[in-house]
């Protein structure tokens, strides 16, 4: 019984990170920095004729991480990403979120649609929430793989009120 402890200790160690590494669809690489958790992560490009990029939010402490990644295979049905860049921020107020790409634009590059920014949210009127107190924002510059910082003059992020 002794010969086989070893054995039993390793899978069982191995075990709980094989089934977290599936039900992350293959995430295990997008955690690389230590003392962080994943709070969302969307997409950014998937173009058919190139790799698919993804960006990945983590909290770490009190500073938040955005990172770039491209889809670099697979396995099985899982995507891998590989981290391309990554932007560490802090929160100026607690109210502050990172506010993603698909909800926010910028007047400096209106066909961009991979722009994120740091900001609050407020209700409108109509039931939709604007951007408001932004204080910085970057685009994905998806042929350079780097996010690039722009100005915030011109940012605007908005989400209808069903959504």
């Amino acid at each position: 019984m002794s010969r086989y402890l070893p054995a039993i200790a390793a899978l069982l160690a191995l075990t709980p990170a094989f089934a977290h590494a599936s039900e992350a669809r293959a995430k295990t690489s997008r955690l690389a920095t230590d003392n962080c958790s994943e709070i969302g992560s969307s997409m950014v490009s998937n173009a058919p004729a190139s790799p698919a990029y993804g960006a990945t939010q983590l909290q770490c402490g009190q500073q938040l991480v955005l990172r770039l990644e491209r889809e670099t295979g697979r396995v099985g049905n899982n995507p891998v990403w590989t981290p391309v860049d990554q932007i560490v921020m802090t929160k100026p107020t607690p109210r502050h979120e990172l506010l993603g790409p698909g909800y926010c634009s910028s007047s400096q590059f209106p066909d961009d649609a991979t722009i994120v920014a740091l900001g609050t949210m407020a209700e409108q009127a109509d039931g939709s929430y604007g951007s408001e107190n932004v204080v910085a924002a970057w685009r994905f510059d998806l042929k350079r793989e780097k996010m690039v910082a722009i100005p915030v003059n011109g940012v605007l992020c908005a989400v209808d009120g069903g959504d």
